[in-house]
C-alpha cells in the first residue's frame, strides 16, 4: 500500500530530524 509506505517514510524522516535535534541540543 502506497499510504503505508508514505507513513513509514514520514516516520523515518521524523525520527532522523528528532535525532539530529537531540545531537544539536546536547
Amino acid at each position: 500500500h502506497p499510504s503505508n509506505y508514505l507513513a513509514f517514510l514520514g516516520l523515518a524522516a521524523a525520527l532522523c530530524c528528532y535525532k539530529r535535534l537531540l545531537r544539536l541540543t546536547t
